[in-house]
């Protein structure tokens, strides 16, 4: 539906402001950047649909705010400078016009929002309550009560959008981009169609009531003839949501008993694709037996996977598709696991003898240094002692004991250290 919205043949009828609403109603938010490629707009295209969708919110005479707000900064100037006295009143009336121009500014953003990120470098753009159910009301379709949402929820809607974004900057236009919303309305269809059942007068009715998961893929895109299911994964899910998640996915296929399309998961970095592809999965694979049908996997660190768009499914992709592949996926998976946990204990076995013989040579080298200080001492003593042996043996210069004698006695009462 989003590429409807910016169609003018099949409907002529919106102004570009309203087209705009139409395309943030679809993505939920979206950053100026995105916008642009996107509608394929100009930036000042995009700033006078953004400022007609806000001017909805205007009261009175189209330029009554604008002069209001130029007489508050006047005023203020005026005061500051000295030209006018701050008295009571003066300050009163400011008070008043600042109030005036906070409620329009409110009025404002009922029809169209904007955010910043934690560093405050991009704005995010929104449809307020108003501009929701204003499209809402275009569409024909019932609208629940608005909801804010949280910063880390706006991260992950201009994540996912940024995936459609990098497809477009590619130069692949895909026939059909849908949002979680519209994505679920596909399921909802594709599950009536697995309950529905021949009558037996050429009619189909509902036969089977659908137990199964009710799952909510961030957004869904077709390239040509091809349909990928979008998960847009920041890693803000703990382990045992994701594993809950991925397996769903992994019921549907068994519940519907047919292949279903291929899901992309999408992160920010390496190592939370290397989590959700070398860790997560292969833990949600091992719970099946080999032979039971998965659907196709891939695991992307978000801009890796255009390529696989660009060139197709089954054929060479970037380094993230190299975990699973395809139906069979489950038994390549948990032979790959196997292997690897072959090879890492006998790693674990060699690390092991390895260590136990560096610390038989640690203990006989600490055994060589403790007897060599051990003798070190000794020859100490034994040096010692006959020094003060001679020295004692030849204490005055007439003394006939010769240094040759003493030392032969010393070393016939004192054995040499080792001996």
């Amino acid at each position: 539906m989003i590429f409807d919205w910016l169609d003018e043949q099949k409907i002529p009828e919106l102004t570009k402001s309203e087209r705009l609403m139409g395309v943030l109603f679809d993505l939920g938010m979206a950053t100026a950047d995105q916008l642009e490629v996107i509608t394929g707009w100009s930036k000042r295209q995009l700033k006078d649909a953004r400022e007609g969708i806000r001017s909805r919110g205007k009261s009175g005479e189209p330029k009554a705010e604008e002069q209001l707000l130029h007489q508050v900064v006047k005023q203020v100037r005026s005061m500051a400078d000295g030209e006018v006295p701050a008295t009571e009143n003066q300050l009163q009336w400011i008070r008043n016009g600042l109030r005036a121009l906070a409620k329009s500014e409110v009025k404002k953003d009922e029809w169209l929002r904007f955010y910043t990120t934690f560093q405050r470098e991009v704005i995010i753009y929104t449809l307020g309550s108003q501009g929701n159910r204003y499209v809402a009301d275009l569409m024909g379709r019932t609208l629940g009560s608005y909801r804010e949402l949280s910063p880390g929820q706006r991260l992950h809607t201009v994540g996912t959008t940024e995936i459609l974004v990098r497809l477009l900057r590619a130069g692949i236009r895909p026939r059909q981009w849908l949002n979680t919303r519209e994505t679920t309305d596909r399921l909802k269809r594709m599950r009536e169609q697995w309950n529905m059942e021949p009558d037996g007068q050429g009619s189909w009715e509902v036969k089977r009531e659908y137990i199964g998961p009710h799952i909510l893929p961030d957004a869904s895109v077709q390239i040509e003839d091809q349909w990928y299911w979008i998960e847009y994964d920041r890693g803000s899910k703990t382990g045992e949501k994701i594993r809950d998640q991925l397996d769903q996915y992994i019921q549907l296929r068994a519940k519907l008993g047919k292949p279903i399309d291929p899901v992309v998961w999408v992160t920010p970095n390496v190592e939370r694709t290397e989590e959700l592809r070398d860790r997560i999965y292969p833990k949600v694979l091992a719970k099946y037996p080999e032979s039971f049908p998965v659907p196709t996997m891939y695991f992307f660190t978000e801009g890796e996977e255009t390529e696989l768009f660009v060139n197709g499914e089954g054929k060479e992709t970037a380094e993230g598709v190299a975990g699973v592949s395809g139906e069979a996926q489950s038994s390549e998976e948990i032979q790959r696991i196997q292997e690897e946990r072959d090879q890492m204990e006998e790693q674990v076995q060699e690390l092991q003898t390895e260590l136990e013989r560096k610390e038989s040579r640690i203990e006989y080298l600490t055994r060589m240094v403790e007897e060599n200080q051990r003798g070190k001492t000794e020859w100490e003593d034994w040096t010692r002692g006959l020094v003060e042996h001679l020295q004692n043996q030849q204490g005055g210069f007439l003394s006939k004991v010769t240094p040759g004698w003493a030392l032969e006695e010393y070393m016939q009462n004192n054995k040499l250290p080792g001996e």
